[in-house]
């Protein structure tokens, strides 16, 4: 489940986006999750939801997502993240 993926330093507009097998886990800024990704959550089927708080990157929000719903949010997110230039995508693969 939740590793401690999300205490990983961000800036305020960054998404973090981490990948181990078929887990992801999307790390938003509030305001973006609050904006754009709030309204989709109950399509998207999390595994997990949660909030947290970086110390430079604010407040954040978690989402722990599998399968095809984690590829769909990722092909989402590239198009809300181009039309909206405040934000960038920080993409990780775990290895091992």
């Amino acid at each position: 489940m939740a590793r401690k993926f999300h205490t990983w330093p961000t800036m305020e507009e960054e998404i973090l986006v981490i990948e181990k097998g078929e887990e992801v886990v999307f790390n938003f800024p509030a305001e973006f999750f609050r904006r754009y990704v709030s309204g989709v959550v109950n399509m998207i089927k999390p595994e997990k939801v949660f909030e947290s708080i970086d110390e430079q990157g604010g407040r954040r929000v978690i989402l722990i997502v599998k399968g095809e719903a984690a590829l769909e949010l990722r092909a989402w997110l590239s198009i809300k993240v181009g039309e909206d230039g405040n934000y960038y995508v920080t993409d990780f693969q775990e290895i091992g």
